[in-house]
């Protein structure tokens, strides 16, 4: 009898020495100083144009495969990050550039017109960039050789999350306008181009137009989008990680007989 119990003790004994050791182990799963290596090689390469390269990163494939077999893991993780905490990235922003973006541009410009990079304070980040897109070609004018440069157009404003999987989340406002004589019409706004994988999912999004139209020179017309980041926990349950925002404001400045001049203003967290 003395001996089962003393081989009883043993045992329970082994069993929480083993206890022990996997949760020693489980709270090391990730090394801090390699996530902040792992963030700095990936802001090296965004910051050269570079990001298709991200995935090549030896550390990024090393977090990936653990992240992907421990996804309450990474969601622990994820809301660890300074740039998934809205105040911090909101303090941050208002540190940089008041919490928006002003480019101003005419209905002949096109392309990607402002892109920005904030590294938050412990090496998360995330980039934005603001894209002109014309749907319509420009229309020939009553008098020769004279063309203006009115019709529908899309504005893309997109921001990117670097966190530690690859690809990271991606939130997207498209608003689609008119720009004509009377001024700055919004059409329609999506959310086409936002997307996630797993473990992540972006869900609700929506997009709206706040306000209409600008028809008077220091008016505005607005849209935005509302996000919400979830991480995927246990038992496959959603994590609300993140409430994000993005707004774009068109602000009339003048229109002549050719074309629109207008700002475009971009805020997250507004």
């Amino acid at each position: 009898m003395r001996k089962f119990v003393f081989s009883f003790l043993l045992l329970s004994i082994v069993i929480l020495i083993g206890i022990s050791v996997n949760a020693e182990e489980k709270s090391s799963d990730y090394d801090e100083e390699e996530i902040q290596l792992m963030q700095s090689q990936m802001l090296e390469l965004v910051e050269e144009g570079k990001e298709e390269k991200i995935g090549e990163l030896d550390l990024v494939q090393k977090y990936k495969e653990l992240f992907d077999n421990n996804p309450q893991l990474f969601s622990e993780y994820l809301s660890s990050l300074d740039v998934t905490n809205e105040e911090k990235v909101s303090k941050k922003l208002k540190e940089a550039n008041e919490g928006s973006r002003d480019v101003t541009i005419s209905s002949t410009e096109s392309g990607v017109v402002d892109e920005n990079i904030v590294v938050m304070d412990d090496g998360s980040f995330f980039k934005t960039t603001s894209e002109i897109i014309k749907l319509d070609k420009p229309e020939d004018v009553v008098q020769p050789l004279i063309r203006n440069y009115f019709g529908s157009y899309r504005n893309v404003h997109t921001s990117t999350f670097y966190a530690a999987l690859y690809p990271d989340p991606v939130f997207q406002l498209n608003t689609n306008y008119e720009l004509s004589r009377s001024g700055i019409e919004i059409t329609s706004t999506s959310k086409s181009g936002t997307g996630s994988i797993f473990p992540y999912s972006i869900s609700p999004a929506s997009t709206s137009i706040v306000k209409k139209n600008a028809t008077s020179s220091g008016s505005f017309a607005r849209a935005k989008g509302d996000y919400t980041l979830n991480g995927i926990g246990t038992n496959g349950v959603a994590i609300v990680v993140l409430n994000y925002e993005l707004r774009t404001q068109l602000n009339l400045d003048y229109v002549d007989a050719q074309k629109v001049v207008y700002t475009v203003r971009h805020t997250e967290y507004d």
